[in-house]
């Protein structure tokens, strides 16, 4: 059983060296690195138009809210809710999900997304993008993140190639 764990362990360091992608394994493992990077990389505003070589994000919006009578987020917080617009270049659907094209960094701790942000969301007429976007199409939806209310920047990575695609970079500072 050892020699099968030190097996695979060595199988993903492998895979890990010859990936050509300057991903680091935790940012492939599950995007806890993904956020920032050391390189340095366009950060796109609010209604900046983020081009990458199969889509175009825009961060169309940021809403925040204190929830409604059905959802509120933890005292001293506030739901982060944020609006993109995504348009597909390629010739097959690109599949979207908040949880994994998605990652933030909120004055510097990483957030998850969270579900009685997007439920909040939805109440307002505004659904989360998680769906497939078909070749020539576009789509708008929501994530949404559970926040400090005295927030002063937040960056968020999207990638619509979950592992190893593009990476477009939005910020806001306030």
């Amino acid at each position: 059983m050892k020699r099968f764990f030190t097996l695979l362990m060595i199988m993903a360091l492998v895979f890990t060296w010859n990936c050509t992608s300057a991903f680091a394994i935790g940012d492939w493992l599950g995007g806890l690195t993904s956020v920032f990077s050391a390189n340095d990389e366009k950060v796109y505003g609010v209604g900046e138009k983020a081009e990458g070589d199969n889509v175009t994000a825009t961060l169309i919006n940021v809403m925040q809210s204190s929830g409604n009578s059905y959802y509120k987020p933890e005292s001293g917080k506030e739901f982060l809710i944020l609006e993109f617009t995504i348009e597909n270049h390629t010739k097959e659907d690109i599949v979207l999900s908040t949880a994994l094209c998605f990652s933030m960094q909120c004055d510097g701790e990483y957030c998850v997304i969270d579900t009685e942000a997007l439920a909040t969301a939805m109440f307002a007429g505004k659904y989360q993008l998680d769906c497939a976007v078909e070749p020539g199409k576009k789509v708008t939806g929501v994530v949404g993140y559970q926040v400090q209310k005295n927030w002063k920047k937040f960056t968020i990575k999207f990638s619509p190639e979950i592992y190893f695609g593009d990476k477009l970079t939005f910020g806001v500072e306030r």
